[in-house]
């Protein structure tokens, strides 16, 4: 019980240092938070970076939010290209873009050990 507990209370404390976060940078919290785009974008930064490494989340909101500000300045169409763009990234890697480089490294240097 105590284990569930725990594991409740680090994961609202990281849930919310973000939030805070924001409210923070925009000076506010407002209802436009809580739309479903909002969420969505946090799935597709969790798609691109992968979840099995501790900084694939960090990766993939990095990657979406360069994504977005190169498309933005070259096309009017952002949401259409970027859209595509995340497309072709999950199915290229599929796992997300961290898990594909760590793999990649276990099969260079990892077999070497035998």
């Amino acid at each position: 019980m105590n284990d569930c507990l725990d594991g409740d209370l680090l994961a609202s404390t990281a849930g919310q240092f973000p939030g805070s976060c924001m409210s923070l940078l925009v000076s506010g919290a407002y209802p436009e938070f809580a739309y479903w785009t909002i969420s969505g974008e946090a799935i597709f930064m969790l798609m691109l970076g992968g979840t099995s490494a501790f900084l694939g989340p960090v990766v993939g909101t990095m990657m979406l939010l360069l994504l977005n500000d190169v498309i933005t300045k070259f096309t009017e169409y952002y949401g259409l290209t970027l859209g595509v763009v995340i497309l072709l990234f999950a199915l290229v890697f599929r796992k997300g873009v961290t898990d594909f480089v760590l793999e990649a490294l276990h099969r260079r240097f990892g077999e070497n050990k035998a």
